[in-house]
């Protein structure tokens, strides 16, 4: 099973979760939180209905 790579999470995240557009235009040039963001289990499942890193719908 391959991983997604992080462009792909970076698109999913835009596409299905359009609340995280505002917080990432909020960000200037932090690398540490844009890490936390990228970290923060958005991309990789952690929700109890999505366990596979799918966009919820």
């Amino acid at each position: 099973m391959r991983r997604k790579c992080w462009k792909t999470c970076v698109r999913e995240m835009f596409y299905c979760r359009p609340g995280l557009n505002r917080q990432l235009l909020c960000i200037r040039s932090s690398m540490l939180e844009v890490s936390k963001l990228l970290n923060s289990g958005i991309c990789h499942g952690c929700g109890k209905d999505d366990r596979k890193g799918r966009c919820r719908k």
